[in-house]
């Protein structure tokens, strides 16, 4: 009876490990894509914010 638990509790301990690490492997994917989209955002606003700089600038000399 003992064995047959612990070969029970040991498969799904098995089982649920690899479900676990799909999950850990998806959330992560999922936070990549959302950390390169901010990346992108942030480098789209400093553009912008050079190029207004630039300009007053210009009118300035």
């Amino acid at each position: 009876m003992k064995k047959t638990a612990i070969v029970f509790l040991t498969l799904s301990l098995c089982f649920a490990t690899d479900d676990v690490s799909k999950e850990v492997q998806r959330i992560l994917k999922a936070t990549q894509q959302e950390v390169s989209l901010m990346k992108a955002s942030l480098q789209n606003m400093q553009q912008k914010a050079n190029t207004h700089q630039n300009q007053v600038r210009s009118s300035r000399d």
